[in-house]
C-alpha cells in the first residue's frame, strides 16, 4: 500500500489520529448528530483542515521563493520549480477543490480560503491571531505574511 508523503505530513502536522477522527461529531451545543449530519460535518472539517494545511504549505514555499529571489512570487504558479506539477496543483486548492486566493505586492502576501460558501466574509475582522466560530464551515481562513490572521476556533494551526 502506497501512502503519499503529503498525506503523512498532513496527518502529522494537523495531529490526525484514528481516535481524533472518530471523536463523535456533535453540534456546538454538544447534542448528538444523525449519521448523515455527522458524515457531512466530518467532511467539512476535513475540508477546513486540508485548506489550513495547503495555505501553510504555500506560505513556506512563498517564504523560500522570497529568500531566493528577494521578493514574493507574482503568482502561485511561480512556485512550480519547488514541487511536481501535481503537488503544486493540490496545494493551490482548498479542501473544497477551489483555488486559494493569493495576493502579493512583491514584499507582502495574503493567502485566503473563502470557506465552504466561497463568499468573502467582509464582516469578519482579520486581526492577527483571530478565530472564527467553531464549526463555522463558511468562515474564511486567512494567512498574511506567514502569520495566521483567521482560522476556525478549535482547529490546530501548524506553525
Amino acid at each position: 500500500m502506497r501512502i503519499s508523503f503529503k498525506l503523512i505530513m498532513f496527518a502529522l502536522v494537523l495531529g490526525f489520529t484514528p481516535a481524533a477522527c472518530d471523536s463523535g461529531p456533535q453540534t456546538s451545543l454538544g447534542a448528538s448528530l444523525s449519521v448523515t449530519e455527522a458524515q457531512t460535518q466530518a467532511d467539512e472539517l476535513r475540508a477546513q483542515k486540508t485548506s489550513i494545511f495547503n495555505i501553510y504549505s504555500l506560505s513556506k514555499l512563498i517564504e523560500h521563493h522570497k529568500l531566493e529571489h528577494g521578493q514574493t512570487p507574482s503568482k502561485l504558479e511561480d512556485l512550480a520549480p519547488y514541487l511536481t506539477s501535481d503537488g503544486l496543483y493540490e496545494f493551490m486548492h482548498d479542501g473544497w477543490g477551489r483555488g486559494i486566493f493569493y495576493y502579493s505586492n512583491s514584499a507582502d502576501y495574503t493567502l485566503i480560503c473563502f470557506g465552504h460558501d466561497a463568499i468573502p466574509a467582509h464582516e469578519n475582522n482579520a486581526s492577527p491571531g483571530g478565530y472564527s466560530r467553531h464549526l463555522d464551515f463558511d468562515a474564511d481562513i486567512i494567512m498574511i505574511n506567514g502569520n495566521w490572521a483567521q482560522t476556525p476556533e478549535g482547529l490546530d494551526r501548524p506553525f
